[in-house]
């Protein structure tokens, strides 16, 4: 009788582990559903997304506004574009060197969207009779316009151009 007896509670002891392994297995299995479905959610974001926030556009033309002068912004981020572009002009005072202007620009609009290409040109405004004069990236090098990348550093960039190398003296 008390073999029966420990036999009843080795089997129900052996019926709880069972019990316990099976509650384990299925508790990684739902696990291991959660992670691959997690993993395929997440690989499905492109993977040419920014790893960085882009700074907003109305900042960008704040600061491209306030940069020493600069008396006009019309700029633009048209999405609609192939690729995606800033776009617009910027017209200084006269007396200003464009191309230093244009360099600053497009250092800092290299902070704003992801990818985005720049065609932007830079206008000195017109002196009295005179006419103003305008400036774009591909009249001073068509290959920091073709690869913004090249010259101002991966996006989003400091805002600040690399170096004084892009402009002549005059220029």
């Amino acid at each position: 009788m008390a073999t029966a007896g420990r036999r009843r509670r080795e089997v129900a002891a052996s019926n709880l582990v069972s019990g316990r392994v099976l509650l384990a297995v299925g508790g990684l299995a739902v696990l291991l559903v959660l992670a691959l479905l997690g993993r395929v959610l997440v690989g499905s974001q492109d993977p040419a997304a920014p790893a960085y926030a882009a700074v907003p556009d109305s900042r960008l033309y704040a600061e491209v506004g306030g940069l020493r002068g600069v008396v006009d912004v019309a700029l633009a981020y048209d999405d609609q574009a192939a690729p995606a572009a800033y776009t617009g002009t910027v017209t200084v005072a006269p007396g200003r060197r464009l191309c230093r202007v244009l360099d600053q620009v497009y250092a800092i609009l290299r902070q704003g969207h992801h990818g985005a290409a720049i065609h932007v040109e830079v206008a000195r405004q017109h002196g009295g009779d005179r006419p103003g004069r305008h400036l774009r990236m591909e009249d001073v090098d068509a290959a920091v316009a073709a690869d913004p990348g090249a010259r101002y550093g991966a996006q989003p960039g400091t805002g600040e151009p690399l170096d004084d190398r892009l402009c002549s003296p005059t220029a």
